[in-house]
């Protein structure tokens, strides 16, 4: 049976890790809100993260645009620009989904 969840390790800031915090993490540690997803493919930004979990959905975390206002989102959340879409794949640039 395949392992579920994401570990991610680095540079906390803006909460890019999604550990729920923007400290800096020097060992691997398990992505708690990602514990029962499988994630099947993850790309990163400057400061933000975004994955593709196996059911088709877009979780993205760290530092985001959202409408006119920048927030700083610490814990992976579903991304409402791929609502409803069944996503394959995802690729980031420096400051890009």
């Amino acid at each position: 049976a395949a392992a579920h969840g994401l570990f991610s390790w680095g540079t906390g800031e803006y909460g890019s890790l999604g550990q729920t915090e923007t400290d800096t993490v020097d060992e691997p540690r398990k992505v708690i809100a990602l514990r029962s997803e499988y994630v099947r493919n993850i790309a990163a930004g400057s400061s933000f993260t975004a994955c593709v979990t196996a059911a088709g959905k877009v979780l993205t975390w760290g530092a985001l645009q959202v409408g006119d206002e920048a927030v700083s989102m610490p814990s992976p959340a579903p991304s409402g620009a791929f609502a409803g879409a069944m996503v394959q794949n995802i690729a980031c640039g420096r400051w890009h989904v």
